[in-house]
Parts: structure tokens; sequence; C-alpha cells
């Protein structure tokens, strides 16, 4: 036998309310109607007392303050904080001149399935560095696992100094599809005010050297670097047998003419 819980805290939908009459009007028991259901017997008699009462499946209307905004302010609202998604709630209530309390506007953007989420740290990147990346992606789109096996990567990590570490919070929708929009990122910039910069590299589960990088990063000593720790690292590959390539990221001293 089907569990039917003693109590019903939400409203009956359509459905539930179709089914009871049905039953009802065909003479079934209270009883019978909630085991059929799987509602409490309390809620279906109610149900049906109210209903042949009323003659009517609606509920009355609910006494309280008038709602205070039209349809067409609410999606003003919700249009506004995807818009500006960096805006404070403060700041969303007066750039929309909005009547609302802080509350009541948390709760319009939620029923909206908007709200606040940290946002996510990415690489900020220029139009230039992203037409590069897109290009290189779509080159390679039907590589397999065995060609990526032989890609060596190298890149660097940094520690920033003045960085601030308060979280940024975004407006958007629960997803993925937008949490990577460039309005919905913290923008990382890459290489001033760097206190700590290390590198490393590896090549499919084949780990390199963890290298702290000294002094100013320059296109010089980035070859150094690179001959001092790539270059064996690389031959450590090759007496393994394996074919590989270098793959470096995009920073101004991988890339310089030397």
């Amino acid at each position: 036998m089907p569990y039917v819980p003693q109590t019903q805290r939400r409203e009956l939908n359509i459905l539930q309310k179709g089914k009871i009459i049905i039953l009802f009007d065909s003479n079934t028991s209270y009883a019978e109607i909630a085991r059929q259901t799987t509602l409490p017997m309390n809620t279906v008699r109610n149900f049906c007392i109210r209903y042949r009462t009323r003659g009517t499946h609606e509920n009355l209307k609910r006494s309280g303050a008038p709602r205070k905004t039209t349809e067409s302010e609410d999606r003003e609202l919700s249009a506004v904080a995807l818009d500006n998604t960096h805006l404070k709630h403060i700041q969303l209530k007066e750039r929309t001149n909005s009547i609302l309390s802080l509350r009541s506007i948390r709760r319009r953007l939620k029923n909206d399935g908007i709200r606040k989420w940290k946002a996510a740290n990415c690489a900020e990147l220029t139009q230039r560095t992203a037409k590069i990346r897109l290009a290189w992606a779509r080159a390679h789109a039907n590589w397999t696992v065995e060609d990526w096996a032989k890609i060596s990567w190298s890149d660097e990590v940094s520690v920033q100094k003045g960085n601030d570490p308060n979280a940024v919070w975004v407006f958007r929708r629960r997803g993925e599809q937008t949490k990577f929009d460039p309005h919905n990122v913290n923008g990382v910039l890459k290489g001033g005010g760097v206190s700590l910069m290390l590198w490393s590299c590896f090549m499919n589960n084949i780990k390199g050297p963890l290298v702290p990088m000294e002094g100013r990063a320059t296109a010089n000593t980035y070859i150094e670097l690179l001959q001092t720790n790539l270059v064996p690292f690389m031959n450590i590959v090759v007496c393994k047998s394996i074919d590989n390539i270098c793959q470096q990221h995009l920073q101004q001293i991988s890339i310089a003419n030397i």
C-alpha cells in the first residue's frame, strides 16, 4: 500500500483536484480517494466539502496587501539585474527607481530564477587573445586522447600583490550557460604586481619540475628557464620513446621574438 502522509502542507495542484473530483462524483469514499491519490484523508475530506459547498475547485482569494509592482516592472527589474550583474541590491533598487524593499526585490528576482552568485575567477582576455584561443581550439577540435597524450604543457602560476580579497558577487540564473560570460567573471590580470611566480610542465601523467622564477620575468630569463628545465624534461620523455610537442600559453615572455 502506498505511503499516505498525515498532513498536506502544500496546496493541491489542478491534477490532484481533478482526480479527487472524478472519484468524489463517482461516490468513492474519502478513504479510497486518499488511498488512490496518496493524500491525507483530512485533506481529501476538506476539499470535497469545499467543492460541494462552493460548486468550484478554485481557492478563495487571500486577504493581504495588493501587489506593489506590475509584471512589466518585475521584468524590468530582472532585465536590469542581468544587464548589470555586479550591482548590489540597493544599487539595483536605485537604478530602477523601485518602491520595493530590498527583501521584496530579492524575492522578485528569486521568482524569476535570479540570485547572487560568487563570480568565477577567470583570466582576463583581450579580444586578440580570445580570437587566437578560439582559432586554436577549432583547429584541434578533432584530436583524439592519444594525440593529446603527446603534448607537453607548461605554464606559470603567480601570487599577486594588492588583489582585493573580497569575493565578487553577480546576478545570474542557475546553470553553467552564463557563468563564464565576460560580465559574470572576476577578471584576473596576468603579470603585474607579482610577488612570487612558479613554473612547471607536464605531459599526460608525467610531471615536470616545479621551478620558482626569481627576479623580473623577461623573454631572456624565460628562454634560460626552458633550457634549464624544459629541455631535460623533454629528454626524459624522449628516452621513454614518446613523441611529444611542447604547448605554451600566450604570455608575452613566451612568444617574444628573440
